[in-house]
């Protein structure tokens, strides 16, 4: 029968029983009544109202609410039904919730990231709506869409509604000088200095070998004189102009590669702000040629990586 199988622990449960036999009893048909389907059975009623009592004194409200609303459902003892439903608003008035807010150092408002206490996600994205919680201390961990984190200790306490969980990221740690220079110092490419010296190069090749044919020339001159034909003289002339004419073009081409890499470094007043502890004067834009300046024996010594 259904109450002689029924378990009843407990005085309350023993009451719960009584009361639904008599109701049961009092029913003419009631040896022809079949349970209703679509909810809890008797016993799991029971269970439920067991296991509600016992996780709140634990603390656990939010698992205790479940159980509670489980055995305040229709199928429930009318005496058990009551009590369970009186407990769902006993228990949700208790249930504490929190409002996560991630702010920047300087106090603006984070709204994409995660909250989680243990690992596991407590809060997907920073919205502003409330999250319900069991009271107790929890370490929430803020991490922002970009990875950085911070943590926060909380005491949640039972009863809180709405209560602001703030934490504040650090500080963006400082640029240091080379990320500091201009993004156009940083992208400065060196490859017109490297032609610029590639011309010079040529031209002192070419300034050295002609002003050698134009040497050779001028001796062979002097051997002949006064017996030399003129055009003698004409080739040396343009022996000599050759030469001069790539000595210039490479001076010139020396000149625009030295202008172009210093034209890409700090000034020297400004690269004197970082000098070290050995009178060093030093610059460097990373991805770059770097290039120094230091004192030695009462001069100044350039020194360069390209």
């Amino acid at each position: 029968m259904l109450v002689s199988d029924a378990r009843c622990p407990g005085v309350f449960s023993l009451m719960v029983c009584v009361s639904s036999l008599m109701v049961l009893w009092s029913s003419p048909s009631f040896a022809e009544q079949a349970p209703v389907s679509g909810g809890p059975s008797t016993d799991e009623c029971l269970s439920a109202h067991e296991a509600a009592q016992r996780q709140e004194r634990q603390g656990k409200l939010i698992e205790a609410h479940r159980e509670f609303l489980s055995c305040a459902q229709d199928t429930c003892p009318p005496v058990l039904r009551a009590e369970c439903a009186e407990r769902v608003e006993r228990v949700e008035s208790r249930i504490p919730s929190v409002v996560f807010v991630l702010r920047e150092a300087d106090g603006r408002d984070v709204s994409q990231g995660t909250v989680r206490v243990g690992g596991e996600v407590v809060s997907q994205g920073l919205d502003g709506r409330a999250t319900r919680l069991n009271p107790g201390g929890y370490e929430f961990e803020f991490t922002t869409a970009d990875g950085r984190q911070v943590k926060h200790f909380v005491l949640v306490k039972d009863g809180d509604t709405s209560r602001e969980v703030l934490a504040t990221l650090p500080p963006k740690p400082a640029l240091s000088p080379a990320s500091r220079a201009a993004p156009s110092e940083e992208q400065r490419p060196i490859w017109p200095a490297v032609v610029g010296f590639s011309v010079a190069a040529v031209g002192a090749g070419v300034f050295a070998t002609f002003a050698a044919l134009g040497k050779s020339e001028e001796g062979f001159l002097a051997d002949c004189a006064p017996r030399c034909a003129p055009t003698e003289d004409d080739a040396m002339r343009t022996y000599y102009l050759i030469g001069d004419i790539g000595l210039a073009a490479g001076a010139l081409s020396a000149g625009f590669g030295v202008t172009w890499l210093l034209l890409g470094k700090p000034s020297v007043a400004a690269a004197a702000a970082n000098t070290d502890t050995t009178g060093a004067h030093t610059s460097a834009v990373s991805g770059g040629p770097t290039l120094g300046l230091r004192s030695r024996g009462g001069g100044l010594l350039v020194e360069g990586v390209f």
